[in-house]
């Protein structure tokens, strides 16, 4: 079976054994939902990203003239005692009751579940009151709740075809009336898209439909024409249209390559097996073959007996940390100080490696208690994971573990090689933890050499048309991160609007965390690339540069 047809497979096979309709997008009420409520069982509503049930509770309670009587407190510090006054009070005047983000007050959850309980022998429980709850997955949330209450995700649907129904069936239950016209903007406070990348392949996204063209009628959204304006304007005309839309949108709607297709369904199949193999009992095992334990400890050896001696600074060689003299004042170089904070960041994972591999032996052997870590650890050893507490003080790595091993080994060669013989020709982005602090040591040595203010100064990349064998010197000005790509720093930079600016990322996630700078940290920098083809067509396409390969 190939990897990128598991999950459509999994479908199949399910509406063959279970039914023919599983899987088909389905709607579920407000009022649906209540029936099955009473005043002893909260209903909790597990959230998912994109989807919040606040706004159909509120629709449901001003249907039943509620409003004034559905009370809201949104969960956090200090917010517990609140909750549980207003349980009381609500109890008494058979009120409703919505907590909301329940995983935000993990210590306030022993009270809860204790609330919870005494709603069932509570006999002055007036008949009307209800306890709505909502929360993400957290483990810490109350067993005996989940057990005693009533549970619901409202996942939004995948797939073009499936949210427009949505859309389409929630926009005609809500409103009555429609307006002729609609704005939409860019605001500066309070959007969704926080990142600055994602915005641009939003707005590319969206220059294909607001265009001046689409009142045409011979336009389409797709080159193939299956997506289209709809030309009905009554309800089933309009259903009908939904209706006939693939259920697998192709990547074309979107001015992706069809191929795109397949890296999607082949991570969306990695996923659900990840999820199937976090849930096999840790005792399966093959019959006559190895135990998991001797599986671990043998995996845990080979690891251990792998890993390279810590980055030690006696190593260094005499040009490695030279100095700069700047206005008269001795300065180290920026890039040797980008080396040493590198070394500090490997020597810690390795340490850390060093220690839990000792410990998870001497586990397995019955020499110590086996902690959650290690237990962990055991579990992420068998699915040919990377272990969590090795990935809290990693690199940006979405590897398996075994390449994942021989990628770290390659990193802790490179500085060393660094370490012991000073600057290599070729610096290879992809083997920093940091790979942002070599950029901005890099400008620093520039404006450092040329006297120059910094935050006036970016990179200019050229394109080199030879093999990276045949670079045998570091230019005067600059790097070579990348073996085809020369990074020049320059000052105030004019580009051109032919270029496209190339993001370079450290992993295919194209997420992290949002930086001081309002950058995701796994951006590392733009690269400007001369183009034929206007940027669109390439933020469509997805073009990028990826430091590492999953």
């Amino acid at each position: 079976l190939a990897q990128e047809m598991v999950q459509r497979a999994t479908l199949n096979m399910l509406g063959v054994e279970m039914c023919a309709g599983f899987g088909q997008l389905g709607t579920v009420s407000m009022e649906d939902i209540y029936k099955d409520t009473d005043r002893k069982t909260p209903c909790i509503f597990v959230l998912s990203a994109g989807a919040d049930p606040t706004g159909m509770l509120l629709r449901f309670a001003k249907d039943r003239q509620f409003s004034d009587r559905l009370h809201l407190i949104s969960l956090g510090q200090g917010q517990g005692p609140r909750a549980e006054a207003l349980i009381e009070v609500s109890k008494t005047n058979g009120d409703w009751v919505l907590l909301q983000n329940c995983h935000l007050a993990k210590s306030w959850m022993p009270a809860l579940e204790k609330k919870v309980d005494e709603l069932a022998t509570d006999v002055t429980v007036v008949d009307s009151f209800r306890l709505f709850l909502t929360s993400f997955p957290a483990a810490y949330f109350p067993v005996t709740v989940l057990q005693n209450g009533i549970k619901l995700t409202n996942e939004p649907p995948k797939g073009i075809r499936a949210n427009l129904i949505r859309s389409f069936v929630t926009l005609m239950s809500s409103d009555s009336s429609f307006f002729d016209m609609f704005e939409s903007g860019q605001i500066n406070y309070g959007g969704r898209v926080t990142d600055d990348w994602d915005r641009r392949c939003l707005t590319s996204i969206l220059n294909g439909f607001y265009t001046p063209q689409v009142l045409t009628d011979s336009y389409k959204f797709s080159a193939s024409g299956t997506y289209s304006a709809v030309t009905s304007n009554d309800y089933a005309g309009v259903m009908a249209y939904f209706e006939s839309l693939p259920v697998h949108a192709a990547p074309e709607i979107f001015g992706m390559h069809e191929n795109a297709n397949v890296t999607f369904e082949r991570n969306e199949s990695w996923q659900m097996i990840n999820i199937v193999l976090s849930l096999e009992p840790r005792d399966a095992g093959g019959t006559g073959g190895q135990s998991n334990d001797e599986k671990v400890l043998e995996l845990a050896a080979s690891i251990q007996t792998q890993l390279p001696m810590n980055l030690r600074l006696d190593e260094a060689g005499p040009t490695t940390f030279r100095t700069r003299t700047v206005l008269g004042t001795v300065v180290m170089d920026s890039l040797a100080t980008v080396l040493s904070q590198e070394l500090v960041k490997f020597n810690n994972l390795l340490s850390k490696m060093r220690q839990s591999l000792m410990e998870i032996q001497r586990a397995i052997q019955g020499l110590i208690v086996m902690s959650s870590d290690l237990d962990n650890m055991y579990t992420s050893f068998l699915n040919g994971r990377v272990p969590g507490i090795w990935d809290v003080v990693s690199f940006a790595s979405l590897k398996a573990l075994g390449p994942w091993v021989q990628d770290l080994l390659n990193r802790v060669a490179f500085f060393r090689t660094w370490l012991v013989q000073g600057e290599p020709v070729i610096f290879p982005l992809p083997a920093f933890f940091f790979p942002q602090g070599f950029m901005t040591g890099t400008l620093q040595n520039f404006a450092r050499k040329y006297q120059t203010a910094i935050d006036c100064l970016g990179f200019t990349f050229a394109v080199m048309e030879c093999q990276a064998d045949s670079i045998t010197s570091s230019p005067s000005d600059g790097i070579y991160p990348m073996s085809l790509v020369h990074f020049l720093p320059a000052a105030n930079i004019d580009r051109n609007k032919d270029e496209y600016p190339c993001p370079v990322y450290k992993t295919s996630v194209r997420k992290g965390t949002l930086s001081t700078t309002g950058m995701s940290t796994n951006f590392v920098v733009a690269v400007y690339l001369p183009s034929t083809k206007t940027p669109d067509h390439w933020v469509l396409n997805g073009a990028a540069f990826l430091l590492n390969l999953d």
